[in-house]
């Protein structure tokens, strides 16, 4: 009988583990889908890519021994970044014939799909019910903050820090709370990876693991660990940072963390609802808090405080980091509160979410936050019975969640998600032909942030020419918050006429022999609706006599300066 019994056990476990994998299945085509409508829209990366592109070559030229310095913009800066996705890009691009451009607009997709994999392991560890798991899942997909930036160009090294952050996490989750010595090696091997991708990401990933141990690693055994961690991840990725400390001395290490938000900054998004990145009402993150009200009211603050820990201690980017306990939070929101109250009851559709007990250990006890590993996969309820209980108004009302959040997604700012247009690129390649391989440009868009800048920075690239505000690659080098108001001050130009170029010039000291003026809609800022918010500009230069047009195309006008040797 006892057989019996387990054998039957087995089959609803690996029934229900099949219903749900193919439930995770359907979240990740639909996630696929939302992706590829910004990806398949263009034939070029999207958005920004430019200097990595240049460092990938310069890698490729000097047959895979890092470089000194990189070639992009002949600005001499530090060849410091990250290598792990140079070398990956590079190596693609001469095993497959499809060129560099294609690597750098499908393999940051490719890593962020696999993140929503990773996610969903995650998910599946931390949360008990497969209720929550899908629709955390679903949320994940679906959230903008987590694969924005993620598939641009530039996405090369953000996307696989990501992906390797949410691996190390899942393994160093479960190295405090199960032991053993393979979750010890993969959490080492994907920290070492996060690394060697993404400064920023190898910051979340610290906190984060910080945090867990906090939460449920706070013992002899789990400090043991932790060091045991710290100094693989440390000798694994020593061949790289040794190179640059000899090199450069710990300069490019201070100038890269210049850049930061204020302490309150993140937490003043977590208030306002602005933390996930959907362009109209915010449903995500509404039902993300609904979550964390959920698991606040039970003393469950696990999730709850591993959100605010991440938007309070990443002063760099922690809106996209923080996709993933809001989403975590979200599936809890939907299966114990949302759908509850559709099917008039007052409990959750099942068991909470993210379960707390207490395990003892020699060294003492550690709360620990999860599924008891005790306890067979998919412990809690199955999705069928969490969809039954609220009815066909609960599945009405998922739908239209679902729908939303897909429009909101797909119909999002895709301003500083386009990529660099062919009228563009076909008056860079004029620029190319006909000017002097030394020739110096000042590079006007109108756009307010130059990260999302895409013109500013693929112009050195594919021109091979000097752009002497752009700004890219100077946060590896010093006066990077000079080089940033350089750039703001010319943008700002893009209203006015040539005396303004004129006072920017004598202003920064620059000597520029030409000027190249976009023909397009700013990418990012309060005029980013606008049709051509260079227009003025152009304008005023027709009847300027300093400035004399060379190139008229649909995609930007090209000036040559009339007395360039004077600033």
């Amino acid at each position: 009988m006892a057989v019996r019994e387990s054998v039957a056990v087995q089959r609803a476990t690996a029934r229900r583990e099949g219903r749900l994998a193919l439930l995770l299945s359907g979240v990740l085509l639909l996630g696929l889908f939302v992706r590829l409508s910004f990806v398949l829209a263009a034939d070029f990366p999207l958005s920004d890519g430019g200097l990595f592109y240049a460092m990938v070559r310069d890698l490729q030229q000097a047959h895979y021994r890092l470089p000194v310095y990189a070639s992009y913009n002949s600005a001499a800066l530090p060849f410091a970044y990250p290598p792990l996705p140079f070398y990956l890009a590079a190596a693609l691009d001469d095993l497959l014939p499809c060129g560099l451009l294609a690597i750098f607009r499908f393999l940051p997709l490719l890593a962020n799909l696999l993140t929503m994999v990773s996610f969903c392991f995650l998910s599946r560890t931390l949360l008990s019910s497969d209720g929550g798991v899908f629709y955390a899942g679903l949320a994940f997909a679906l959230l903008p903050r987590s694969f924005q930036w993620q598939i641009m160009g530039g996405g090369l090294t953000r996307s696989l820090g990501l992906l390797f952050a949410v691996l190390g996490i899942h393994q160093i989750y479960l190295m405090y709370t199960r032991g053993g010595r393979l979750h010890l090696v993969a959490a080492t091997f994907a920290s070492a990876a996060t690394v060697l991708s993404h400064l920023e990401m190898a910051w979340f990933l610290a906190i984060s693991a910080l945090f867990f141990f906090l939460a449920c690693g706070r013992s002899r055994r789990g400090l043991a660990l932790s060091l045991w961690v710290a100094g693989g991840t440390l000798a694994l990725t020593a061949p790289w940072w040794a190179v640059i400390v000899a090199r450069h001395g710990l300069e490019p290490f201070v100038a890269a963390n210049q850049r930061s938000w204020p302490l309150y900054n993140g937490l003043l998004q977590l208030v306002t609802l602005q933390i996930s990145g959907e362009r109209f009402f915010p449903i995500l993150a509404a039902l993300g808090l609904l979550g964390a009200l959920t698991c606040l009211g039970q003393r469950r603050w696990l999730l709850p405080g591993w959100l605010v820990w991440i938007l309070a201690l990443d002063h760099r980017s922690p809106l996209t980091p923080a996709t993933l306990p809001l989403a975590l939070l979200a599936g809890i929101g939907v299966n114990e509160l949302l759908l509850p109250a559709l099917a008039g009851r007052s409990g959750p559709t099942s068991e909470p979410s993210v379960q707390v007990r207490v395990a003892a250990s020699d060294a003492g006890s550690a709360a620990e936050a999860g599924r008891d590993p005790q306890d067979p996969p998919g412990g809690g309820p199955t999705l069928a019975p969490a969809l039954n209980t609220a009815g066909g108004l609960g599945a009405v009302v998922l739908a239209f969640i679902a729908l939303y959040a897909v429009c909101s997604a797909v119909i999002g700012d895709r301003s500083y998600m386009a990529a660099l247009s062919p009228e563009e690129r076909q008056a860079m390649d004029w620029v190319a032909a006909h000017t002097p391989p030394t020739s110096t440009f000042a590079v006007v868009t109108g756009d307010e942030a130059w990260g999302t800048d895409r013109s500013s920075e693929w112009f050195p690239t594919l021109t091979r020419r000097v752009s002497v505000a752009t700004v890219q690659g100077h946060e590896w080098a010093p006066g990077f918050a000079e080089q940033i108001e350089r750039y703001r001050a010319l943008q700002r130009c893009a209203t006015h006429n040539g005396d303004c170029l004129e006072s920017w010039l004598r202003r920064t000291g620059s000597a520029i022999g030409y000027l190249y003026v976009v023909k397009r809609a700013p990418s990012f800022g309060e005029s980013a609706a606008g049709a051509d918010g260079c227009l003025p500009l152009r304008e005023a230069l027709s009847t300027d006599a300093r400035y004399r047009l060379l190139y008229d195309g649909p995609g930007a006008a090209v000036y040559g300066r009339v007395n360039p040797g004077t600033p």
